[in-house]
């Protein structure tokens, strides 16, 4: 007996059968419609932890795009944040601070641990995505921050300030941004942002920082803020 597959199983058939014809193509935003249509999301699973990348590539992209309703699957997109390839680990962070709520908030610090990243552009989408975190997620982050390792304890102290709020001064300000720890700047440039609303000569001050990832991240969030 055929069983007739439904338009979004053939999509993943094909995806399956010639991974890298279906990226050519720009065939994942069609996969993602199918989802947006009643696709099930379990169909993404094995399709996350797949051999090839740029299966696992359409499909942490579909999930980035879900937002929220990918929620299910963020055990399997946590474990792309260190994926070899940057896209993929630009788009399974992304996902993970949207699926990062409720009973999930704790995931929220795969997040604050890709601050320490090597690779700026990463490390610079941490402290965006950081930069708009709820205070249910920064809480979780600074309970949990005791478990990153050798940097846990500048993590706690980061993570305290930004939960402090509208009570930070602009002397804690410039002294996290000319720390001589990088994690305690990228700290300052993050609650400068957060703070903009009331206090904008906070970012002004950090877009003014020799460090070139403090400096450009708060001379964007200026020209996005500004605007």
């Amino acid at each position: 007996m055929n069983i007739i597959k439904s338009s979004g199983e053939k999509l993943i058939s094909e995806l399956l059968a010639n991974p890298d014809k279906f990226y050519k193509q720009g065939k994942a935003y069609q996969l993602l419609q199918e989802y947006f249509h009643g696709l099930p999301l379990d169909t993404l699973k094995p399709l996350l932890s797949h051999i090839n990348g740029n299966v696992r590539g359409t499909a942490v992209f579909v999930a980035s795009e879900l937002g929220g309703k990918a929620k299910c699957l963020i055990q399997e997109i946590t474990s792309l944040i260190n994926d070899p390839d940057k896209k993929i680990q630009w788009d399974a962070l992304e996902s993970v601070m949207t699926c990062s709520t409720g009973t999930d908030v704790e995931k929220f610090i795969f997040v604050v641990k890709e601050l320490e990243s090597s690779d700026d552009s990463i490390s610079r989408l941490a402290m965006r995505l950081v930069s708009n975190a709820d205070l249910s997620q920064l809480e979780a982050g600074f309970k949990l921050s005791h478990t990153l390792g050798p940097f846990g304890k500048l993590h706690e102290h980061g993570l305290s300030m930004l939960l402090r709020g509208n009570s930070i001064t602009e002397a804690d300000i410039i002294s996290m941004l000319k720390n001589p720890e990088p994690l305690d700047r990228i700290y300052g440039a993050i609650a400068a942002k957060r703070l903009f609303r009331h206090h904008p000569k906070f970012l002004e001050i950090a877009s003014s920082s020799l460090d070139s990832k403090i400096s450009r991240f708060s001379s964007e969030a200026l020209d996005t803020l500004g605007n």
